[in-house]
């Protein structure tokens, strides 16, 4: 019945008479029927619905063929060297033998995804059971998200039942607490009874080591599946579909104590700030701003990718000494009695001074192996002033002052 965009695409569907029919919904049912998804019950159960669908698919198609014939492309030498030669049962392979078969292609397991939301938010496909409870984001029109709290199909069904808040039953499991093993036995299960293919994604831990990666397809492989996606959360992919009770991403608190150091820049007309704040006694978040707009995106880039660095724990002397090693072409400077290869590099040096000297002005730093006390700077006012040869020196601005 579709209306084909091109008059190829309409042949080659005709000439096949593809079809995709699957299942959804299969964890809930296992729930209900007290299976453990992955356990030998849920494996039997799962080999047993899909035979069912099948056998009834494959019987269909064989009276539509007696009925309007085969599908054009039926070739009977090749046909029964795939699924149906192995899987179908003698009399039905007499009957497409006979008078041929209606579809080419019979059985799938899509993922589902949307159809089950639809249907009362179903676990999708053959899938487990994500969580009993989630955030779910749905994206706007305006291209903004929309979240909500979603509950799984059988999660609602056991509320009703049993009651608000009484927990779930052993049995009932989610994506989390299965292995990669019980993931793949249910897989395989369907597989057995699919002509085509069967979409099924293997949720790795975040800890997974690539050995054990590896595994994942060695095994799915060898339990004949003709598939295999996996999946590995990272805070950077993020989710549709998250945990309402855990914070994940702590929100940024409103008031952050930091420092800002003034910068004098040759090339520049104004000077530039930098502002380092923190939280947790860790170095959180670093701006770099200035009167002078010229520079403002690459600016604006660069704290942004600094600041995401610093919040994933990324050491800031190491972001500090990738800073220092660039080398500008055209902009390298001397400020006060050191040369820096580019304003990069001078950035790197405030991050190296501030975490050097973040706790106290007074604390002891080390200045070519020497244990220096420091002070407060009276030009910048940043507590990285130092007495060398005879010297008062800031190691922030290149202040300096001879006695």
């Amino acid at each position: 019945m579709s209306r084909y965009p091109m008059l190829a695409q309409k042949k080659e569907e005709l000439n096949k008479r593809r079809l995709g029919l699957g299942v959804a919904g299969l964890a809930d049912a296992m729930a209900f029927l007290g299976h453990q998804y992955g356990s030998t019950d849920s494996v039997r159960f799962a080999r047993a619905v899909m035979k069912e669908i099948a056998l009834t698919a494959y019987g269909t198609s064989c009276d539509l063929a007696e009925e309007k014939g085969s599908f054009p492309l039926f070739d009977q030498a090749q046909y029964f060297s795939g699924f149906a030669g192995t899987a179908l049962p003698p009399q039905m392979i007499d009957r497409i033998h006979n008078n041929g078969i209606r579809n080419g292609v019979l059985m799938t397991v899509a993922p589902t995804g949307t159809t089950s939301i639809l249907f009362g938010n179903l676990a999708g496909g053959i899938e487990p059971t994500f969580r009993h409870k989630a955030q779910r984001k749905v994206l706007q029109a305006d291209g903004k998200y929309k979240e909500f709290v979603s509950y799984g199909y059988s999660a609602r069904v056991w509320a009703d039942v049993m009651g608000q808040g009484v927990p779930y039953a052993d049995h009932m499991v989610t994506t989390e607490d299965l292995t990669v093993g019980e993931h793949l036995a249910v897989q395989a299960a369907c597989q057995e009874w699919v002509d085509a293919s069967v979409s099924k994604t293997i949720n790795c831990g975040e800890d997974i080591s690539f050995d054990e990666f590896q595994d994942v397809y060695r095994l799915a492989y060898s339990k004949g599946c003709k598939g295999c996606t996996t999946y590995r959360p990272t805070e950077e992919l993020g989710s549709v579909l998250s945990d309402p009770d855990v914070d994940r991403k702590p929100k940024r608190p409103d008031v952050l104590p930091g420092r800002t150091y003034k910068l004098n820049w040759p090339s520049w007309a104004s000077a530039i700030y930098i502002t380092i704040n923190e939280k947790d006694d860790k170095i959180y978040e670093l701006f770099i701003s200035s009167k002078d707009a010229r520079y403002q995106e690459w600016t604006i880039a660069l704290s942004t990718m600094i600041s995401r660095l610093l919040r994933k724990d990324e050491s800031p002397k190491v972001i500090a000494g990738e800073l220092e090693q660039i080398q500008s072409t055209h902009d390298s400077a001397w400020v006060g009695k050191k040369r820096y290869g580019s304003l990069l590099a001078r950035i790197g040096e405030v991050i190296i001074q501030h975490v050097a000297s973040k706790d106290l002005p007074t604390e002891k730093l080390k200045q070519d192996g020497i244990p220096q006390k420091v002070e407060i700077c009276p030009k910048c006012q940043s507590p990285t002033l130092i007495r060398r040869e005879g010297c008062r020196t800031c190691n922030t601005c290149g202040y300096s002052s001879c006695e």
